[in-house]
């Protein structure tokens, strides 16, 4: 679930890698039943008849269309969400968070078919990034986020310029602190793990908070040095044992 990082520039604070396969979802689906036979007025539907009703229902990849045939058919066994700066995330000032997905692909085709469809809802222009096909949205709706599709990769950007036209040379996947945290994790398989350095997440939100702070100069210069101190972590999710 690493393997997306290397698309991850190593600055990232923040990355969270997840399983999209049908037996993970199955998974999730039976978790989901033993809920509702554990509380009854949980009531939550079957994963798989939910996800083929909000494929049926929004009508754009005609009436009998599933989530196996509209979605399943291009989309791989991973995917990852990074936020690539707290800082900007944090700003109220911008209105494109820098949030930066990735999914695998197994199939180009079909999934250029799929997103095409932002092409007639949403006024999105179709283009090339290097080796992709780019979906871009109008410039009265800038801050939208732009969707690149290449041979077994796409990516979902809301930050201009972040999608990468190759494999990042200063990747996430490449950086020490990085794999040296994730590698503290015991199991070889996980459903889904997360990676954050703390000390840059609780610097940024330190930064946002500090205008908040005058007059209490000694308060701030011993946080700062705390702040410093604070390890990366990662954990993850997974079933032992069958549970």
């Amino acid at each position: 679930l690493a393997a997306l990082a290397r698309f991850v520039p190593d600055k990232a604070p923040v990355y969270i890698g997840f399983r999209t396969d049908d037996d993970y979802l199955a998974t999730l689906d039976a978790v989901a039943q033993r809920i509702n036979a554990a509380v009854p007025d949980a009531d939550i539907p079957p994963l798989f008849e939910s996800l083929d009703d909000v494929i049926g229902e929004s009508g754009l990849f005609g009436e009998d269309a599933t989530f196996a045939s509209a979605v399943r058919s291009w989309l791989g066994a991973a995917g990852s969400i990074s936020i690539l700066s707290v800082g900007d995330l944090m700003n109220s000032e911008r209105t494109d968070p820098p949030v930066f997905i990735s999914l695998e692909v197994t199939d180009r085709a079909a999934a250029e078919s799929f997103w095409s469809v932002l092409e007639t809802t949403q006024d999105y222009t179709r283009g090339a990034l290097g080796d992709y096909t780019l979906f871009s949205p109008p410039a009265s709706a800038s801050d939208d986020p732009s969707v690149a599709i290449g041979d077994n990769i796409m990516f979902v950007a809301s930050v201009p310029g972040s999608i990468p036209s190759s494999e990042v040379g200063a990747s996430l996947l490449a950086d020490e602190t990085f794999s040296s945290t994730l590698a503290l994790l015991p199991e070889s398989r996980y459903n889904f793990v997360v990676f954050a350095n703390l000390r840059d997440v609780m610097q940024a939100i330190f930064d946002e908070a500090s205008s908040d702070m005058s007059g209490m100069s000694a308060l701030s210069t011993n946080l700062a040095g705390i702040i410093q101190n604070y390890p990366p972590i990662a954990f993850g999710a997974t079933n032992l044992d069958a549970r």
